[in-house]
């Protein structure tokens, strides 16, 4: 595509995610517009997904750094798009094929400088990993969404201008899982755009996830608030919320992985409180 017909610039960081970055790709390929362009950055990993995307999806930008989590990769992406919108979605989000449309819809039009979706389900409901990291975050089974969110406080923008986006500096790189929230306003949550976000799942992702999460709450709320959170993640807690909300959802799995879980995240806070980087 000619780059004076890029008016969007859809970018993805990733970190080994040769399982997940597929379908969000081929989401991404059945847009209902073609005036975009598509870059992943790998963030430094392990596993086949470099050699994922060069075989399968060769109109796809890679572009490649060491691992310094999600913040440090989306800014990259940002400084190579042609786009004069950024999109920013993850690995592990699906989206319907109007959904850049309805995104950045407002933005072309002049509405706002920013916008959010606000319909963010869970792609895999019924799964049982899927079902335990919902219950484990007190959320609906099939929505990402927390009851009652208060969508006029929203921080985290999925489409944005790009001179506003500098205007702000980019994302921080040093905030860990919390390196999205960037905008100093309000976000409009637009309820029309609806997306599936799919649950770790398997003991490696949990695992690796619930650390990073760990090692956020000391990157966004400093050493103090790691230690208070190494008493809600304590293990007599643990077995005790574990084994009632096993019990209330009839789902008898929790119980471990509740454990697992906060054993994973006091991991995470406790590499954090030792001074080690807060990328995944």
């Amino acid at each position: 595509m000619n780059p004076s017909q890029i008016n969007i610039s859809v970018i993805i960081p990733a970190y080994n995610e040769e399982k997940d970055l597929p379908l969000a790709l081929s989401s991404l390929m059945k847009q209902n517009r073609n005036d975009f362009e598509l870059i992943v950055i790998d963030d430094g990993s392990t596993d086949h997904t470099r050699q994922v995307i060069r075989d399968r999806f060769p109109k796809v930008i890679l572009l490649e750094q060491d691992h310094q989590g999600p913040g440090a990769a989306r800014n990259l992406g940002a400084h190579q798009a042609k786009g004069k919108i950024l999109v920013f979605t993850d690995a592990d989000i699906i989206l319907e094929h109007d959904t850049l449309s309805k995104l950045v819809g407002p933005i072309e039009a002049g509405q706002h400088k920013a916008t959010g979706w606000f319909n963010e389900k869970v792609y895999d409901p019924e799964n049982t990993w899927s079902r335990c990291w919902q219950i484990a975050h007190r959320l609906p089974l099939d929505s990402r969404m927390p009851l009652g969110y208060d969508v006029t406080q929203a921080r985290v923008f999925r489409a944005v201008r790009k001179d506003f986006f500098w205007e702000l500096g980019g994302f921080k790189t040093n905030l860990g899982i919390h390196d999205d929230n960037l905008s100093p306003e309000p976000v409009p949550m637009l309820k029309e755009v609806t997306v599936y976000h799919k649950n770790p799942r398997g003991f490696v992702e949990v695992w690796q996830t619930a650390a990073w999460i760990g090692k956020g709450t000391v990157a966004s709320g400093g050493k103090d608030n790691g230690y208070k959170k190494l008493l809600t993640y304590a293990l007599p807690k643990s077995i005790v919320v574990g084994l009632w909300r096993s019990i209330q959802f009839t789902l008898p799995q929790f119980l471990l992985f509740k454990i697992y879980f906060d054993l994973a995240v006091t991991v995470g806070i406790l590499k954090a409180l030792l001074g080690q980087k807060v990328s995944k």
